[in-house]
């Protein structure tokens, strides 16, 4: 069984960013009626700029504040870390400010986003600051605090952007959420944490000898987690750069839909996680626990994501409008990804707890490499954007089988346990496809057609989980 204390901090995070993502995901359909294809391509691109900028302004020291065993050490991180961000937003500023022109008049992408472009160092700011305050906050084992800002920062969003776009006071108002809404909870969240935080002394000998220590961070975390930034927005970024403007708003959302499950556990889960990790590691108990977890995942959402896919133009047309019937589509071909994306997003910490960040910038690097040649060549070519979006699709998902076979490599797991559960949600997810094809196929309404592969799916859901618990799944 999983650990008590586990499951409680689990619980609380969850549950708290369960609620946050709940306000999101209800939300989205009053969204997609008050803002354009166009208005979510804007807000995706600011954001996706914004967050690779948001990795310079800490040198990602904000992922070493879990490793010291000394409180002092740990207080000197933060200190670095909130010493780096300052500079880095100064810096930022001053850039933009400087280049900003240049870069709107020769980089279409930037041009999408030029009439917003000097708030991005203040999106920065909040965004590396969250992070910042995440990490000391899970250090401290203050997971209530956190809980309550993801809701802060969701519910802060949904209301400025619905209230701006139903009252149409101001153009602009789904970025406008975004953006408070993350300065809020930021700021919601140190002063909750504000008694628990350390004093800035600045002693910068002191500074100077944590920041050697913990130097892989900004040399194997920086150019990993920008990589990975790049490629999570790249295909947006090229969809703009080639005047797709439309279709890159439609993607933004099917990727927001999609991904949210698993950006849910890695921004809950994967911080308990990490400290688990950090303390099991070597042991066969860090191995039946991801074990466990993972089965618990899969079992419940593979016959759900093949039952989708078969059905995702109606669901997003009935869900988000008609005018979204571009992005149910389009999420027929992501459905896979952000399956996917649910192994590897919260045990990622992993590379970090065994000191090997090596091995996923490695694999980061590669799939890079291949997502862009996958969006660039069909572009190129003028093969249209649907093309490329399949192309990301495809080599997005073999990079996620990369990075998982990576994740069992330097965690020491057997291998032969990733076979067997890739065989047994295999099975779960082609059961699931079968039935829905016959379905398909049966002289139905197409109401009743998706009701069937609904309750199907639902049926094979619950069935592995019961043989999960009954160990016959059992890592």
């Amino acid at each position: 069984m999983l650990n008590n204390a586990l499951l409680r901090n689990m619980v609380t995070l969850l549950g708290g960013t369960a609620a946050g993502q709940m306000i999101a995901l209800l939300a989205a359909p009053l969204l997609t009626r008050l803002y354009g294809p166009a208005d979510f391509a804007v807000v995706a691109a600011f954001v996706g700029v914004s967050t690779i900028l948001s990795i310079f302004a800490t040198l990602r020291y904000d992922l070493a504040l879990l490793l010291p065993q000394d409180e002092g050490d740990a207080g000197k991180l933060f200190q670095l870390s909130l010493l780096i961000l300052v500079g880095a937003t100064v810096l930022a500023s001053l850039l933009l400010w400087l280049f900003g022109p240049l870069l709107v008049s020769t980089i279409p992408t930037f041009a999408a986003v030029a009439h917003v472009l000097p708030l991005v160092p203040v999106m920065m700011l909040a965004i590396a600051g969250s992070q910042i305050l995440s990490a000391w906050a899970n250090r401290q084992r203050a997971y209530r605090e956190m809980a309550s800002t993801s809701v802060l920062n969701q519910g802060g969003n949904v209301l400025i952007a619905s209230v701006i776009g139903w009252s149409k006071a101001m153009a602009g108002g789904l970025l406008a959420g975004r953006l408070i809404g993350q300065l809020v909870s930021t700021v919601w969240l140190a002063a909750r944490l504000r008694p628990g935080l350390p004093r800035l002394r600045f002693e910068f000998s002191g500074l100077a000898v944590v920041a050697r220590r913990y130097r892989q961070f900004p040399f194997f975390n920086v150019p990993y987690s920008l990589l990975g930034a790049l490629s999570q927005e790249f295909l947006v970024f090229a969809l703009l750069a080639y005047h797709h403007v439309g279709i890159a708003g439609h993607f933004a959302l099917v990727r927001t839909v999609l991904l949210l499950p698993a950006r849910y556990l890695s921004s809950s889960l994967g911080l308990v996680f990490f400290r688990e990790a950090a303390q099991l590691f070597g042991t066969p108990a860090l191995e039946t626990l991801t074990l466990k977890l993972m089965y618990r995942l899969g079992l419940v959402v593979a016959p759900f994501t093949a039952f989708f896919m078969f059905w995702s133009e109606e669901i997003f047309v009935l869900v988000f409008g008609e005018s979204w019937r571009m992005a149910g589509q389009i999420a027929a071909w992501y459905a896979p990804v952000g399956f996917l994306f649910l192994f590897t997003s919260w045990p990622e910490r992993l590379y970090e707890v065994s000191e090997r960040q090596a091995v996923s910038l490695g694999i980061e690097f590669g799939g890079n490499i291949t997502k862009v040649a996958a969006v660039l060549i069909p572009l190129w070519a003028g093969a249209g954007p649907i093309a490329a979006i399949v192309g990301y699709a495809l080599a997005d998902a073999v990079y996620h089988v990369a990075y998982l076979l990576g994740l069992f490599h330097v965690g020491r797991f057997r291998t032969t346990r990733l076979v067997s559960l890739a065989g047994t949600l295999l099975l779960s997810a082609g059961a699931c496809a079968a039935g829905c094809g016959l379905l398909l196929l049966a002289p139905l309404p197409a109401l009743a057609q998706a009701a069937g592969g609904a309750f199907l799916a639902l049926g094979i859901a619950a069935y592995g989980t019961m043989l999960m618990y009954q160990k016959r799944f059992a890592p």
